[in-house]
């Protein structure tokens, strides 16, 4: 069966064919004469010969033992399939990717960082009818695999999907996509910030000692609006609904005393300035 490899911004991605030899590979290697050389075989849940018609698509995924953690990963989808096929295929090469207990379905969300002040970020639910050769390779781009919580199949007009992410806040908010990638939560009407701090909690997997370390907060792009730290206070979804597109959850992750210890990469770190 296939397995979820781990990817760094060091590693190059080169393959040969069948008929090349593995010395094909040393011009496009950098070393001295003393560097080791390392080779990385990985086993293909396809024939290779369908490799050079196969896109290659990084995406981040959760460790399903640390939810806390996230893991940007490679898989190779043919561009003329749609998400749906996409999803199909992930599912039968990596089963393990839906829990027991769950749905059992599977969604790719979409991340835009923007240099909007106004509206930092776009989070948005690829269309399962949507076809893979429409994603852009770009930077300001990312994207997670997730399955989809059973209750956000019940959501009805008392209810809606807002954004939620992750900060750090010094001068500029920061989002952290290698801790938690941002992720949608189904908010009810009048429901209480407590109830929605139970829910997120449980999503994220988090103990009452590391959750009690979070503060929360509701977002109108880059503005605060309204603390959460009130556990009676409530949802109400009329005024979220009228800044809908701009609306988000935040969870401000604690300060590290030394990050350098503990980042494993800026590369998955993006500032966002708030007012």
């Amino acid at each position: 069966s296939a397995s979820i490899t781990n990817t760094t911004p060091s590693t190059s991605l080169l393959h040969i064919g069948s008929e090349q030899k593995l010395k094909d590979l040393y011009p496009n290697i950098r070393f001295t004469v003393t560097t080791p050389r390392k080779i990385f075989f990985k086993r293909l849940p396809f024939n290779y010969t369908e490799l050079e018609h196969r896109r290659l698509f990084r995406i981040y995924v959760t460790n399903s033992t640390k939810k806390d953690e996230q893991r940007e990963v490679q898989f190779y989808a043919k561009p003329s399939s749609t998400v749906a096929d996409f999803l199909n295929e992930i599912k039968q090469w990596i089963p393990t990717l839906c829990s027991e207990n769950g749905s059992q379905h599977l969604r790719i969300i979409e991340l835009i960082l923007n240099n909007d002040i106004n509206l930092p970020f776009h989070l948005r639910i690829c269309p399962d009818q949507l076809s893979i050769d429409k994603f852009d390779n770009c930077s300001n781009r990312s994207y997670h695999l997730e399955e989809i919580i059973s209750d956000e199949n019940d959501h009805n007009k008392d209810s809606v999907l807002i954004p939620v992410a992750h900060y750090t806040k010094e001068n500029f908010i920061q989002i952290n996509l290698q801790k938690f990638f941002p992720f949608f939560l189904n908010v009810i009407h009048n429901e209480s910030f407590d109830d929605v701090k139970q829910r997120l909690q449980t999503k994220l997997g988090l103990t009452n000692r590391e959750f009690e370390k979070y503060r929360f907060s509701i977002f109108n792009g880059s503005k605060l609006i309204s603390r959460c730290d009130d556990n009676m206070g409530q949802i109400n979804l009329r005024e979220l609904k009228l800044i809908q597109n701009a609306c988000w959850l935040g969870l401000e992750l604690p300060l590290i005393s030394n990050p350098r210890k503990t980042r494993k990469s800026l590369g998955s770190e993006k500032p966002i300035r708030i007012n």
